[in-house]
């Protein structure tokens, strides 16, 4: 697991290497635990797009057979926020990591 975040099913770029290298067949977790990878990206024909303003894109994602439990979720990301520096706000985040009950409260933990 890599420590990019998405919040949605979204890329907004048309930066296809960024693409291929960090999100292509890369895993992402959802909130309920359930490991999924990125794999191609249909565009999107919105307002904008069509002007040739913005590119946006829908990331699909095919499940795999693994899932994380909550405790796992935790663990990894605890071990993630103590690698960092304490000036990058690392008590915080690590008290509010230490608050969640749910896989979608630790991913969405804010320092």
């Amino acid at each position: 697991m890599a420590e990019l975040f998405l919040f949605d099913d979204l890329y907004r770029s048309k930066d296809h290497k960024f693409y291929a290298d960090y999100l292509e067949n890369k895993p992402f977790l959802d909130s309920n635990g359930q490991i999924f990878l990125a794999k191609d990206k249909t565009e999107l024909k919105d307002f904008w797009s069509k002007m040739g303003l913005r590119k946006k894109y829908r990331i699909n994602f095919e499940a795999t057979d693994e899932k994380w439990t909550f405790d796992e979720v935790k663990s990894f990301l605890t071990s993630k926020v103590n690698a960092l520096s304490p000036d990058d706000g690392k008590e915080e985040w690590i008290h509010a990591l230490s608050r969640a009950t749910t896989i979608r409260q630790l991913i969405e933990a804010e320092r």
